[in-house]
């Protein structure tokens, strides 16, 4: 080594954080590292096998692969995530829309007379404004007929006791 100091914290770092392909014997092999003895003695002293191990968990708790891509699974994952981010605020700003109509509503069937609004207007902006709130919170916005008239009394016990 010719008497230059050895910088101990950039082999171990390399060690700690290869691939498989890099042993102590590989890291002896190239240019202007310790002799493989040296190599030994310091990781064995230090605990550069554990400190791999430790290294590879936290990776893999992170979702991230040695090379440091993100596994697929944990990017299916952040794109389910965002996805559901997007979707709360499209709901967000519905459910604004929807306040606003009902405000609408509300402040023309105080001032009917005096901004020419026809009643059927009103209405519609209420039913409008109820429909989008409904929608929003996954409400049913219409009246559904269910013909329960062939239901056995077994399936309607099911139908009551939330079963069905």
């Amino acid at each position: 080594m010719g008497g230059k100091p050895i910088n101990w914290q950039h082999w171990r770092k390399e060690f700690v954080q290869g691939g498989d392909a890099i042993t102590l014997t590989a890291l002896a092999k190239r240019a202007h590292y310790p002799a493989i003895q040296s190599l030994r003695n310091k990781s064995a002293s230090e605990g550069w096998e554990e400190q791999r191990k430790r290294y590879r968990r936290e990776l893999e708790n992170r979702g991230v692969n040695l090379n440091g891509e993100i596994k697929p699974e944990v990017a299916d994952a952040i794109d389910r995530t965002n996805k559901i981010i997007d979707t709360a605020e499209m709901l967000t700003q519905h459910n604004a829309l929807a306040k606003k109509m009902l405000s609408l509503a509300a402040e023309a069937m105080l001032n009917m007379e005096a901004k020419n609004i026809k009643p059927s207007d009103v209405t519609q902006f209420m039913k409008v404004g109820v429909d989008m709130q409904r929608t929003i919170e996954g409400m049913a916005t219409s009246k559904t007929e269910v013909d329960l008239k062939a239901a056995t009394d077994a399936e309607l016990d099911a139908i009551i006791n939330g079963n069905a």
